[in-house]
């Protein structure tokens, strides 16, 4: 198997719903039982639930409405990509979904705990392209798009006065 293929799942943007779910989940779980120590996560997901539903949707309107051909063929074809999907290449969603992830988990638990996980995003960002799913300008747009809906959901909480 592809070591890439193995990265770029680290930003299936649908794994990250799964994630999200489960971390409610264990959160309430956590309430129930009394546990104090849930304060991260009630925080992460403060951030990152609205921030991943958004991400996707901007992605998903991106791919629809701006139609960019990906640097690929997809199967079945002659001389086709096994990894190359039949929808619109710009932004990547993968990328926007792991800086997504990244971005909350930073604002979440601090800079200096959250540091060594943003080599991740750039993993998967680089994935996309060593696939040849995605060019340059792809995972760039998925960068900034995954990086802003964190931090413009915590102008929000601000703004609301709920963080």
């Amino acid at each position: 198997m592809n070591v890439w293929y193995l990265i770029t799942l680290a930003g299936e943007p649908v794994l990250w719903a799964i994630v999200s779910l489960l971390l409610v989940v264990f959160y309430f779980v956590m309430k129930i039982k009394g546990i104090e120590k849930r304060k991260n996560i009630k925080r992460f997901l403060v951030f990152f639930i609205p921030s991943i539903i958004a991400v996707f949707l901007i992605a998903q309107g991106f791919k629809t409405f701006v139609y960019l051909e990906r640097p690929c063929v997809p199967c079945p074809a002659d001389m086709c990509n096994p990894y190359c999907m039949p929808d619109s290449s710009f932004p990547s969603g993968h990328t926007a979904a792991a800086f997504a992830v990244f971005t909350s988990i930073f604002i979440a638990v601090g800079r200096k705990k959250a540091l060594p996980v943003f080599l991740i995003p750039v993993l998967v960002a680089c994935s996309r392209i060593a696939l040849g799913v995605h060019t340059l300008p792809d995972v760039l747009g998925g960068f900034v798009l995954g990086a802003a809906i964190p931090l413009i959901v915590l102008g929000f909480e601000k703004r609301l006065g709920k963080v």
